[in-house]
């Protein structure tokens, strides 16, 4: 602890032949060589000099302690002479003052060693300074004669380091046998009261000190395991001391892995796909530079691997993904491909579900036909009475900022009960995709059903939301054949964020 400048606000006064001169306080200022006075009654008295009785200040200190200065005494000379002859009329005018300055910039309260508090004074734009000296130690049983103390604790793990490195879920990293092959070593000291201080040194065993430990060999992180040696307290002039000490040993659990890069540095090239890239088929190695050991070339498979940063309908241009290490996400690469337009499928997505203004009848929804598509979001038509009329449609919301890996869904539609389904026709076989979500916190199911008649036919696949609100699953239902579809949640709600749909060419 560093105490840098205090300053004592108390207006003193001091009197010579009944006059009253004022003492004002200031920061640390430099001193001029040729001192400014005060001229009073054809005389001027100058401040000459400060002298500091410290012998009832506190002088030393103990790491730890806070910095004081009570009982501090500061007197003031000065000189006075007359202003025509500059004859010194008198030389031992003497107060003692409250107004002081203390400057501890060079003390440190939390290290062992010898300071330096510096003590000013001003009068006018004069400063004078003087300093004594306060010592700081390690303890008060140095300083108190003919007693035996702990002094210090050494620990050690069993290979005398200090700190052990073991990779992230190491077998060999059993917090029970660290603690077993630690060793202790006790130093007691005793103070002969003369200024000699004896030190012996004691083996201790692991019942003769306190452990605390909370290593975790399944996470990475630097751990410290605290040992204390207490041997109760000790009475000093009528107080008790406690008569311990404490160290520490550390280990650090770190991956086994401490960088990877994909190999060969030319662009990737991959066709469209809805299910992404396969870096697999295309034989993609990995550099992997381990903590321990030397390098070697690994196979990437995405048990191991994630890919991120991926847009898979970014066609015909460059684009730079990112690859995950699974067992540390903070291990990562990257790699330039080009996605280029799919010879087999038609693909096209929708993640922008704005639907046709055109189908709303007097401000309500009375089907939703996305702009531009062959898909409806319902409601069905029903027949009452000779007329048709739709029940209530599709909610639809914008402006939103949900996303799905690097996907993202500025707008969704819920849909909810079989009068709510999204139709879609698919004039070839091919496969639909939909990023969907619950509308509450519980599971909820989508469902694939084929066509009858207009109406809604047979179950052909069926699937289930997260259980956590607005969680975003992906599903692929599969069109076998050119035809009819819909796609609907039976009851609750669910939110649908976005579509893809791949036709076969």
């Amino acid at each position: 602890m560093k105490i840098k400048k205090i300053g004592l606000a108390v207006l003193s006064l001091f009197a010579f032949g009944g006059v009253l001169l004022g003492t004002t306080s200031c920061d640390d200022e430099v001193i001029s060589n040729a001192p400014q006075v005060e001229v009073i009654e054809g005389t001027t008295i100058e401040l000459a000099s400060i002298t500091l009785d410290t012998e009832n200040v506190q002088k030393v200190f103990y790491v730890g302690d806070v910095f004081n200065y009570e009982n501090l005494v500061v007197n003031r000379r000065f000189l006075r002479r007359d202003v025509e002859t500059e004859r010194i009329l008198d030389n031992n005018l003497v107060d003692q003052t409250k107004i002081f300055f203390i400057d501890t910039s060079e003390v440190d309260m939390n290290h062992v060693g010898e300071y330096l508090v510096y003590v000013s004074v001003r009068l006018g734009s004069v400063m004078r300074r003087e300093s004594y000296r306060i010592e700081v130690k390690s303890s008060l049983f140095e300083t108190t004669p003919n007693i035996t103390y702990a002094a210090g604790l050494d620990v050690s793990f069993a290979d005398n380091t200090k700190i052990k490195t073991y990779l992230l879920n190491s077998e060999e990293l059993d917090a029970n046998n660290l603690v077993d092959n630690m060793k202790f070593k006790l130093e007691k000291a005793t103070n002969d009261g003369d200024g000699n201080t004896t030190i012996q040194a004691q083996d201790l065993t692991k019942n003769n000190v306190k452990i605390e430990q909370s290593v975790n060999r399944n996470e990475i992180g630097t751990y410290m395991i605290k040992v204390t040696y207490d041997n109760g307290n000790i009475n000093i002039n009528g107080k008790n001391y406690e008569n311990k000490v404490t160290s520490y040993v550390i280990v650090d659990v770190v991956n086994p892995i401490r960088r990877i890069q994909v190999l060969d540095t030319s662009t990737a090239v991959f066709n469209a796909s809805i299910d992404g890239i396969d870096a697999e088929q295309a034989g993609w190695q990995v550099r992997v530079t381990p903590t321990v050991g030397s390098a070697y070339t690994d196979n990437f498979t995405y048990d191991k691997y994630t890919i991120e940063n991926l847009d898979i309908f970014k066609w015909g241009r460059q684009q730079e993904v990112k690859v995950v290490l699974n067992a540390d996400p903070t291990v990562t690469c990257t790699k330039i491909i080009q996605i280029n337009e799919s010879q087999t499928q038609d693909i096209r997505a929708y993640y922008d579900l704005e639907p046709d203004a055109s189908e709303f009848v007097d401000g309500k929804p009375t089907k939703m036909l996305l702009a531009g598509t062959d898909f409806i979001f319902g409601p069905l038509p029903n027949k009452i009475d000779s007329d048709i009329y739709y029940d209530s449609g599709a909610t639809y919301t914008s402006n939103r900022s949900d996303s799905y890996g690097s996907i993202q869904f500025p707008t969704r539609i819920s849909i909810k009960g079989t009068a709510q389904p999204i139709k879609i026709v698919m004039d070839k076989p091919g496969q639909i995709v939909v990023f969907y979500a619950s509308t509450n916190d519980e599971e909820r199911d989508i469902t694939f059903y084929n066509d009858k008649n207009g109406q809604i036919g047979d179950e052909l696949q069926v699937g289930y939301t997260s259980s956590t609100k607005q969680v975003i699953s992906r599903i692929t239902f599969n069109a076998a054949t050119a035809g009819t579809y819909y796609i609907l949640n039976t009851s609750g709600g669910i939110y649908v964020h976005g579509l893809i749909i791949a036709k076969s060419k």
